[in-house]
């Protein structure tokens, strides 16, 4: 796919949305799914945030807690991305080559990772790495202001048009049902999004998973 394709058609077009469209059925008797954010479809195996969660609600704390898991992939995509001057620009060379130069990164990423977890503190030497890394990122971008790092454009001509499948509705209402008993079971836990000094947040998610300020 084209770099400025949106993810969620470039998820289905995978062999991994498509082996997860196959197994639907199965992850779903055995309780099992994936978590995204919003630039996906809900899906029996693929829970997504609510759209539209008004502030100190229980859809507002599970979107809380759903980003909350999922910040853990999207700090090793930053961290991932500052750390090879490689991924600051446009990979060069055969599309169908590409896989191995992020293989490779992936690969070195936690390899270094591991390295770090197993030393009991955190060292000068690391905190001057990350600032290095930091340092050097951002003067790429300060001297190529053009380049910009990752998907950067939502190309909404890939969406697929016309009334959803069958199929397609009945996995989106399996993952309606999911996510709701997830929601629920989050709520009868006592479990909500922390508040600053025992006040209700200030700003809220749009439909777009966004955080905007509330109107007072």
């Amino acid at each position: 796919e084209k770099g400025s394709s949106h993810d969620s058609p470039c998820f289905n077009k995978s062999s991994l949305g498509k082996m997860l469209l196959v197994m639907a059925e199965t992850l779903r008797r055995q309780g099992l799914y994936l978590i995204g954010d919003s630039a996906y479809a809900l899906r029996s195996f693929l829970v997504t945030p609510y759209d539209n969660a008004k502030p100190n609600t229980k859809e507002d704390n599970f979107n809380f807690f759903l980003s909350s898991k999922r910040i853990y992939v999207e700090c090793a995509f930053g961290e991932i991305d500052r750390r090879w001057g490689i991924l600051w620009k446009a990979l060069e060379g055969e599309l169908s080559g590409h896989k191995y130069t992020i293989d490779s990164c992936l690969r070195l990423h936690n390899f270094i990772v591991e390295y770090r977890l197993s030393k009991e503190k955190t060292t000068e030497e690391d905190s001057y790495e990350l600032q290095e890394l930091e340092r050097a990122s951002n003067d790429f971008y300060g001297s190529n202001p053009l380049e910009t790092p990752g998907v950067y454009a939502e190309d909404v001509l890939d969406r697929v048009v016309g009334r959803p499948t069958c199929r397609e509705t009945m996995l989106r209402e399996h993952g309606k049902q999911l996510r709701d008993r997830l929601c629920n079971g989050l709520e009868n836990a006592g479990m909500a999004r922390p508040t600053s000094g025992g006040k209700s947040s200030s700003a809220h998610h749009d439909r777009y998973n966004r955080m905007v300020c509330n109107e007072k």
